[in-house]
């Protein structure tokens, strides 16, 4: 009995197709390698063609295809490392990607939160804030519209996460008058100003007085009758 060819036997392509496309075969061996990130910067994040790896320290090397591959490695108040990697077929490739400590790193929460974060006088962000900041000792201004400022001083280290949680305390009205205290009528200076205006009208009595004597001003008597 006549078998029939290969080429024409769908069941026969697609499991060697199947074959060929799986990863522990021999033959895929051959067109993969692996990459394996060593670095003394605990936590620094790991990206393979912008790929996110993992995080320092890479347990276990990153199964790639064969050819050349980017590595950046990073981490908050760290300079970055990039570079590009020549993995061979069926072998390891290594990298080595220790950084180095530029910044200091602040990080401030704050409630409410959106509030406006300052360094020295300078707005940088906006609460939830973290960035890369110049290391040493720096006034921290945390602000919101209605609440009182709160200011502090930081030290930030290079390498080193500065971190701060902020309540902020609400800022009383100007207009309104504080509770249990005295009326309008009670203030001194509305008394003070009501003694000046006294003060004058007699004193200008006084003078028109003296000017009429000096003239020989017209004396008016007036009678009263009492109403029967």
């Amino acid at each position: 009995m006549l078998r029939p060819p290969l080429s024409r036997s769908p069941s026969l392509l697609v499991v060697f197709a199947l074959l060929l496309a799986l990863p522990g075969a021999p033959w895929a061996r051959r067109r993969t390698g692996r990459v394996l990130v060593q670095s003394m910067t605990a936590g620094a994040t790991i990206e393979i063609d912008g790929q996110l790896i993992g995080e320092v320290p890479m347990r276990l090397p990153f199964v790639v295809k064969a050819g050349r591959h980017t590595v950046r490695v990073t981490k908050p108040g760290h300079a970055p490392f990039e570079g590009a990697v020549a993995v061979r077929a069926g072998r390891d490739a290594v990298v080595e990607a220790d950084l180095m400590a530029m910044f200091g790193v602040l990080r401030v929460q704050s409630d409410p939160p959106g509030a406006t974060v300052l360094l020295d006088g300078r707005a940088v962000g906006v609460s939830p804030f973290e960035g890369d900041v110049e290391p040493g000792q720096r006034v921290l201004t945390v602000t919101a519209r209605g609440f009182a400022p709160h200011r502090s001083e930081v030290a930030l280290v290079r390498g080193e996460v500065s971190a701060h949680r902020v309540v902020l305390v609400p800022a009383p009205a100007l207009a309104e008058q504080p509770v249990g205290g005295d009326p309008w009528y009670g203030r001194w200076w509305v008394w003070a100003a009501a003694g000046a205006v006294v003060a004058g009208t007699v004193t200008a009595a006084i003078v028109l007085s003296a000017d009429g004597e000096g003239a020989g001003a017209p004396t008016r008597s007036l009678t009263f009758e009492p109403v029967r």
